[in-house]
């Protein structure tokens, strides 16, 4: 499933010109993907489920609003879902990106960094 897109406005300005006044402009509008996270573990969590959650909230950080990253319970039925096994796993986007581990930070960036990319 892909993930949600929210419209988001930019104002670009010709600067080459002197007499343009500086409320004038061309506004290009885009569409900005956003990125669903999920980090299922335990309850409680264990320090690898622990690890995995903090460095999902470091990148979403990194990205801002248009990454959401959620706890989620892995013994419910969204886990069922995925099918997971092991803990933790990650879920970007709907597809499981990483099971039974932590995903080192720079590995999670570039998936969602890539996510993001693909408007």
């Amino acid at each position: 499933m892909e993930g949600d897109r929210r419209e988001e406005s930019i104002r670009l300005y010709n600067i080459s010109r002197i007499n343009l006044h500086p409320d004038r402009g061309v506004i290009w509008r885009y569409r900005m993907k956003e990125v669903s996270i999920k980090v299922f573990g335990t309850e409680p969590p264990c320090a690898k489920c622990n690890k995995a959650y903090k460095i999902a909230t470091e990148v979403q950080k990194d990205f801002g609003e248009h990454v959401k990253v959620e706890k989620v319970n892995a013994m419910n039925e969204e886990g069922d879902k995925y099918g997971i096994m092991m803990t933790p796993t990650i879920v970007l986007n709907d597809n499981v990106v990483c099971v039974g581990k932590e995903m080192p930070k720079n590995e999670l960036e570039k998936i969602v960094k890539r996510e993001l990319e693909e408007n």
